[in-house]
């Protein structure tokens, strides 16, 4: 996973996930726009990343909106439906 500015893109797998997962909690504390651009790969770590800037959205008293989430990534929120949990804090676009 690469994290700049705002834009996670590569690969949302267990191997990648830690990369720049700091830097993603301090962004979403904020409130801020993810957008997702050239995701490669995913697998369930995907589905922990969201649950994770929502948490970090809530913690602040937040909402984070998620731009461009790969149809995978949606795919993978259905099938552990995560989509009422995640709604509270992200504003799914």
């Amino acid at each position: 996973m690469k994290f700049n500015a705002g834009t996670i893109s590569g690969e949302l797998t267990a191997y990648t996930i830690h990369s720049d997962l700091a830097a993603v909690k301090a962004w979403a504390s904020s409130g801020k726009t993810f957008k997702f651009e050239s995701i490669s790969k995913c697998d369930s770590s995907a589905v922990a990343l969201l649950i994770e800037i929502s948490r970090s959205a809530q913690a602040s008293g937040k909402k984070c909106t998620l731009e461009d989430l790969p149809q995978s990534v949606k795919d993978l929120n259905a099938f552990f439906e995560v989509e009422p949990v995640l709604s509270q804090n992200l504003i799914l676009d």
